[in-house]
């Protein structure tokens, strides 16, 4: 009976309980808008991107964001060690003009290892919802 419930138990653990995650499906929009990382400023916590308004509207953003990894050629999202709060405050960055924003994902994430990262960003134009990604490397 032991062996039997080792067997089913260790089954559950190598299958991950049927669960894979699948690759991120969200559409990026890189026409006018771009969201690049400051490379001196990448370490396994926390990063400074520059979100740059190259169009001739408004865009609005909150603090809100995501992380993802890349693996195989896919981004996979990766989970935070704790439930993530943020405020509902919405910033407006006027047509042409670029700021600075930086993030700090240690209290949320955790320090992340190697890899291929973005950051993903919800922002508003022409009251239309689009994503932006920022994408770093941790050495």
């Amino acid at each position: 009976m032991k062996k039997i419930l080792l067997v089913l138990l260790l089954s559950l653990l190598l299958t991950g309980c049927g669960k894979e995650k699948e690759a991120s499906k969200i559409d990026i929009y890189n026409e006018d808008i771009t969201f690049t990382v400051v490379e001196k400023t990448v370490t396994n916590s926390k990063a400074t991107f520059i979100l740059e308004n190259k169009s001739n509207y408004s865009i609005t953003y909150g603090e809100y964001y995501s992380i993802e990894k890349e693996k195989d050629n896919s981004w996979y999202e990766v989970e935070p060690k704790e439930e993530v709060w943020f405020n509902m405050q919405q910033f407006e960055q006027d047509a042409n003009k670029e700021k600075k924003i930086k993030i700090n994902w240690k209290d949320s994430y955790g320090k992340l290892k190697k890899g291929k990262y973005r950051i993903i960003k919800k922002i508003t134009i022409n009251e239309s919802n689009k994503f932006i990604a920022g994408e770093f490397v941790i050495k």
